[in-house]
């Protein structure tokens, strides 16, 4: 069964998927320390279920070699949708004013974890 934080762990580890081939590692890492441990668990999950068994470490890493530079992928507004708690966080990163729906959104969801 899925729950809200198997959702949300989904849309933060997809989202995570371009950021680290659009930030600075030392970035990507401090946000990474801001998130909840239970939460930081899943994403792992969710981001390990992802990775093709059947593939090598070169073949999924080439993206870091193709003509020097990283291959862009959707933008982070596409993967994480307004209106969800992934969503307030990814207004938040970006330091952008966050919208009622994100808001509430976000709210309702540490309520629930608490």
């Amino acid at each position: 069964m899925t729950t809200e934080l198997d959702e949300m762990a989904y849309e933060i580890g997809v989202g995570l998927i371009s950021r680290v081939r659009h930030d600075q590692p030392a970035e990507l890492a401090a946000h990474l320390e801001t998130l909840d441990p239970e939460l930081l668990r899943r994403i792992a999950v969710v981001l390990a279920e992802l990775v093709p068994e059947d593939r090598s470490v070169n073949t999924l890493l080439r993206w870091k070699r193709q003509r020097g530079q990283p291959r862009r992928l959707r933008p982070l507004d596409e993967i994480v949708p307004c209106g969800t708690p992934a969503g307030y966080l990814a207004h938040a990163e970006r330091g952008d004013l966050i919208d009622p729906a994100c808001g509430e959104a976000y709210a309702g969801w540490k309520q629930r974890a608490a």
